[in-house]
């Protein structure tokens, strides 16, 4: 089954990633000391922090109605849409976190020498937002191949060369920018896909349409992460304030865990939602309900079998 096929593809390609980020901090661990470490972990949950608000929930809006999409032209005229969409929550976080750098520096990490890196963790929220909307395109389009590829490439080998060749040198900012310039690449495919988009004259009573249809469905999705995103950030923003940087550090590798534990479900849901959209188009209501159940049963068996194994080998886990 193409369908399976695709859910393993997309969780080796989740697994690799969780693994190589295991290393990854390992190694920057290692090389910038607990401190600037602490840094750093607080530099990834601020950036995960805005997500919601970055990304506008387009990688679950636009994969659906890429997915509802008859025509080439069309999948371009929502790729464009979303694209720009897209662009203006990130041009108001960046205007706003560049003016109030200062006061927003000693709010997130208690001390204005990580100005700089403040700085730096923005344009990686502006890179990130570039390879969401690739993401997404791809796995609205059926490029799960792709989509998985570009993975394995931002999410494991790339930070994990970078871990590598410049821990050792203790500059965080310089990580943290070269971890924005390596999700910049995306741009390279999606640059082509969006011009392919523009060459085409969409007229623009259609992105417009576009445009609502993607914001109707995305906004109300929007405060659901911003609490989920809120209740991993929550602990490592107020560490610098009720202790120090290192606990920031330490908080940033105790979360880990729940990416390990997720990875079977995000697997599911993101090759799920075009294939429901397809199945929903088509009117096959039902048997898409009957999937669903297996799927929802799946992740509780799973999830409960992983929760009891992790609580049995957590001394190991912590260790390693």
């Amino acid at each position: 089954s193409p369908f399976v096929a695709h859910v393993l593809l997309t969780t080796g390609a989740s697994l690799a990633t969780v693994a190589a980020n295991i290393f990854v901090l390992r190694f920057l661990a290692e090389g910038f000391g607990t401190e600037r470490f602490g840094a750093y972990s607080l530099a990834c949950r601020l950036t995960a922090f805005l997500a919601p608000f970055s990304t506008l929930a387009l990688g679950t809006a636009l994969p659906r109605f890429l997915s509802l999409s008859a025509s080439e032209r069309a999948k371009r005229e929502y790729l464009l849409s979303g694209f720009l969409l897209g662009m203006a929550p990130n041009l108001l976080i960046l205007t706003a976190g560049v003016l109030w750098s200062g006061s927003l520096t000693q709010l997130i990490f208690h001390d204005a020498r990580y100005q700089t890196l403040f700085l730096m963790t923005l344009f990686w929220i502006i890179a990130f937002f570039f390879y969401s909307i690739l993401d997404a395109f791809y796995f609205g389009s059926g490029k799960i191949k792709k989509a998985n590829l570009w993975q394995i490439f931002l999410g494991s080998i790339g930070p994990l060369l970078i871990a590598v060749g410049f821990s050792r040198q203790g500059n965080v900012e310089g990580v943290v920018f070269l971890l924005g310039v390596l999700y910049l690449t995306s741009l390279v495919p999606l640059g082509f896909y969006l011009f392919s988009a523009i060459v085409t004259k969409p007229a623009w009573t259609e992105i417009g349409s576009c445009t609502k249809e993607l914001l109707g469905y995305a906004l109300p999705r929007i405060p659901a992460r911003f609490v989920l995103a809120t209740l991993f950030s929550l602990g490592p923003f107020l560490a610098p304030h009720f202790g120090s940087l290192q606990d920031a550090g330490f908080l940033m590798v105790g979360l880990m865990v729940f990416r390990i534990a997720e990875l079977g479900s995000t697997a599911f849901g993101r090759v799920i939602l075009p294939k429901a959209g397809e199945l929903f188009s088509e009117g096959r209501q039902e048997y898409l309900k009957e999937r669903i159940e297996d799927i929802v049963t799946f992740v509780f068996q799973i999830g409960l079998f992983v929760t009891l194994q992790m609580t049995l080998w957590s001394g190991p886990i912590i260790l390693a």
